[in-house]
């Protein structure tokens, strides 16, 4: 992926393709088809033009046609070679039987030809379509039993009767569960999947009863059991290929590494050669699954980089920065890159030698990156994770729940005993998306994933209300991110500024601790957003809120000392020292004291180190008005009205 802050003026012609950054959210569906789609367009004319050229779809649309358009020939020969004289008392009921099977083939093929040719239309059109495609899956598998029904218990209508109730029951109990709008979408495949081969087996069951009544060489050579195992075998290799993403799945990072050391692995199941135990495999190349993979392909992708120019940061090993040219900038995440230019052109040319060297692949500007939002514009850049919080509210089932108006009830208190009727680890799940969410743009609710994480072991009945209490806050700032503005797009000082400011602030043995340990938080800030934020319990028991506030500021100055030395390595002057906002004269004046007091004396070595970097000019210590404290909100739950205003001051809310 690559990002570029000086967008091209050149007209572009305009793309029948787009790549997966560029398509709406409602069409994300597989993540493994990075290009060829189709642009979100709602006119009929322009869907049908696209059967004139090639995207991701052409495959699925003109397999279903033509199979569609090629069925009733076939269903004519072989009625025409049903009535041949070889076979004798081929009653009306015969060609029924069959018609019902080829009429359900024909009405599948055509709901799935117009469900992929309509998918880009609009997000209404496109559920519609997806809803017909499902029924015409169900159809044509009701359709593939009635021959097998029919025949196998030909002389026994009462048996014939009860398969047919048995697989109109699954069948109608599968279109009902996949007509469910919460599982159309990605999230829910493998339901579907498992709904579809539930329903699938249930084919198996007149097969079965043949066998038991009749046994096996009757019913293979008599009723066409052995066509019947075929087709289910068809059936399910499609299923699996659907389900699990196969092939365009298979792109892994990991193969491009190269073994320094020798290495062995057991035989796979079915491949072995020689004695049992007695062989292994040698190891060429790195896999998914040896501890050292990671490393070796970062080493491997770090020698690649440093041949194109770039220099690993001193500060980040995730971040290369280019030696010759001082703000290109390339950041990594296992095999998901982001470029940083002063130009498309420097940009694609990075890209260019990337391919070159490995296999990967161009998805344009940025828009997404780790469920994260990314939108790029003359203002600025906008973080937020709309379509990974839908998810997660979809999940658990809140979809129709009111929203609330912050996090957490200010004052709030877990003092309830464990609940071993909680679901443990739902609890956990949704306490680990909770802080990853707060980590990637949503430093509002950072107090609130932190303070539910420390009962992840045994969650109680007031954990798991403030768990959905979160959620519903979300549900209502779904839309709400991190917002950085250009220089020179605002009169806001800070926002102008390449200098970071830092805020910390701590709640001193606040009731929301144990052991009364108290809460520390900070955030800094840059072009008019937080870059850093934490809400941390301290490790140790604050004797007063003036060293609870020396004890945050020691926390704060070390992510200081880091935040300074990356702008620099990434050649951007900070110039002066990085001012650190605190709220507490005491803790202030203890920054500065030369000796410690009565009242001092007592704290630890590790705190102190705020004075070290005041005294070297990196960090100035200034005083603030609580009112303005931006890091209160990291250090405690807050009503609805402080916490609007923490919305305010942190540039999340205008």
């Amino acid at each position: 992926m690559s990002t570029t802050n000086d967008p091209t003026n050149q007209p572009k012609a305009k793309a029948r393709t787009v790549t997966w950054q560029e398509i709406s959210e409602w069409q994300f569906d597989n993540k493994y088809i990075l290009s060829g789609y189709r642009p979100a367009k709602a006119d009929y004319l322009e869907i049908f033009t696209s059967l004139t050229f090639l995207h991701n779809e052409s495959c699925n649309v003109y397999t279903h046609l033509i199979g569609a358009l090629l069925l009733p020939l076939v269903a004519t020969t072989f009625q025409r070679y049903l009535a041949e004289p070889q076979f004798l008392n081929v009653s009306f009921m015969d060609y029924a039987i069959f018609g019902i099977y080829f009429w359900c083939a024909e009405i599948c093929l055509v709901l799935s030809a117009l469900y992929h040719l309509m998918q880009p239309h609009s997000h209404q059109v496109e559920q519609f379509w997806h809803g017909m495609d499902l029924l015409g899956i169900v159809i044509v598998t009701v359709g593939t039993f009635s021959s097998g029904i029919y025949y196998v218990f030909f002389c026994e209508t009462s048996l014939q009767k009860l398969h047919w109730a048995i697989v109109l029951t699954t069948g109608t109990v599968t279109g009902v569960l996949i007509s469910n709008p919460l599982l159309k979408t990605p999230r829910w495949r493998k339901v579907k999947v498992c709904a579809f081969v539930i329903f699938g087996a249930s084919s198996f069951i007149p097969l079965l009863h043949g066998v038991q009544r009749y046994g096996l060489e009757y019913m293979l050579q008599y009723s066409g059991m052995k066509w019947y195992l075929l087709e289910l075998t068809f059936y399910g290799t499609g299923v699996g290929l659907y389900a699990f993403r196969i092939p365009e799945r298979l792109a892994p990072a990991f193969l491009n590494g190269k073994l320094l050391d020798m290495m062995y692995m057991r035989q796979p199941t079915g491949f072995e050669e020689g004695e049992k135990g007695t062989l292994v495999c040698e190891l060429y190349q790195s896999l998914y699954g040896l501890t050292p993979s990671a490393r070796i392909w970062y080493d491997t992708l770090a020698g690649h980089l440093k041949k194109m120019g770039f220099r690993t940061s001193m500060y980040d090993s995730g971040l290369f920065i280019h030696e010759t040219k001082p703000r290109l900038y390339l950041t990594t995440h296992v095999d998901d890159f982001k470029i940083v230019a002063q130009s498309r052109e420097e940009a694609q040319q990075v890209l260019d030698e990337l391919k070159f060297q490995l296999n990967i692949k161009d998805l344009g500007p940025v828009k997404h990156y780790l469920g994260t939002n990314i939108d790029i514009n003359e203002k600025g850049v906008s973080i937020t994770l709309t379509k990974y919080i839908n998810d997660l509210i979809d999940s658990f089932g809140l979809a129709d729940a009111h929203p609330t108006l912050s996090p957490l009830d200010s004052g709030i208190l877990i003092d309830d005993e464990p609940d071993p009727m909680i679901n443990t680890r739902e609890y956990q799940r949704g306490t680990g998306i909770l802080q990853y969410i707060a980590t990637k743009a949503r430093p509002d609710i950072c107090r609130a994933a932190c303070l539910l994480a420390e009962h992840n072991s045994k969650p109680t009945k007031k954990c798991r209300s403030a768990l959905i209490h979160v959620l519903k806050y979300l549900k209502g700032t779904r839309h709400l991110g991190l917002h950085y503005l250009r220089r020179g797009t605002n009169t806001n000082a800070d926002a102008n500024s390449t200098t970071t400011t830092g805020y910390t602030d701590s709640d001193w043995g606040g009731p929301h601790t144990d052991a009364r340990r108290s809460v520390s938080g900070y955030v800094f800030t840059l072009a008019g957003a937080p870059i850093s934020w934490q809400s941390r319990k301290q490790t140790c028991v604050a004797t007063s809120s003036n060293e609870a506030e020396y004890i945050a500021a020691s926390e704060a100055s070390r992510e200081a000392w880091w935040i300074r030395a990356v702008l620099k390595n990434l050649g951007i002057n900070h110039g002066s020292a990085v001012p650190l906002y605190m709220d507490n004269k005491g803790a202030i004046d203890l920054t500065t004291a030369l000796n410690g007091t009565k009242r001092s004396k007592h704290i630890d070595i590790r705190f102190h180190y705020t004075r070290d970097l005041v005294k070297q000019g990196i960090i100035a210590v200034k005083q603030i008005p609580t009112k303005e404290m931006v890091a209160d909100g990291m250090t405690k739950p807050l009503a609805a009205e402080p916490h609007k205003a923490f919305l305010q001051q942190i540039g999340m809310l205008s």
